[in-house]
């Protein structure tokens, strides 16, 4: 008797345990997608250790202002595109010395000048000009002019400097810049009808 206690015993215990298995199995949330890597791309790690702001503006107040009467005096003859960057306009010179070569792009690279004309069909480089406020009495900022107007002479590019003014004059202004523009197309005159001869 105590043999069949024991056995009935033994297969409940097994039943119990069964069970509980189960339903542990059941409970079990399903095995999720496997989580991808994360990017420690030097791209990402800079984009996440970094936080920008939009400026709201692309030129100052005394800029715009320049850049509007400029526009006027440009008129059909050219296009003005500001900010654009030296290396943009000029590069340094064919060398067998890439050491060299590179040293002179590096000069200009982060280098920007403020206005650029160029042609309104080809967009050809006609000259560059640069708006000249009081930050350039510093001897920084003259030392940086120097160089600049030497680098485009030898590039052959003109550079006109304006000082900047509470107003500007069309006048003025194009009387500055003209030799930058081309000349405008001089109509060919018509050909005068010619008269009948009489027989």
């Amino acid at each position: 008797m105590t043999g069949l206690w024991v056995i009935l015993g033994i297969a409940l215990a097994v039943g119990l345990g069964s069970l509980l298995l189960q339903g542990q199995k059941r409970g079990r949330p399903a095995a999720s997608a496997p989580r991808p890597a994360p990017d420690h791309s030097p791209a990402t790690a800079a984009a996440q250790d970094y936080r920008y702001t939009r400026q709201p503006y692309l030129m100052t107040r005394a800029e715009l202002a320049f850049y509007r009467v400029l526009v006027q005096v440009v008129g059909q003859r050219g296009m003005v595109f500001a900010k654009v960057r030296v290396a943009d306009v000029i590069v340094p010179r064919e060398t067998d010395d890439r050491k060299q070569w590179r040293g002179a792009f590096n000069k200009i690279s982060a280098k920007h000048l403020d206005f650029i004309l160029c042609h309104p069909k080809t967009l050809e480089i006609l000259g560059a000009i640069e708006l000249d406020d009081r930050s350039h009495n510093r001897r920084d900022r003259q030392e940086r002019d120097a160089f600049l107007e030497e680098a485009m002479a030898s590039a052959e590019v003109p550079l006109v400097r304006v000082p900047v003014q509470a107003t500007y004059s069309v006048k003025d202004l194009t009387e500055q810049v003209q030799g930058l523009l081309p000349r405008p197309a001089t109509p060919k005159p018509r050909p005068r009808p010619q008269r009948p001869q009489s027989p």
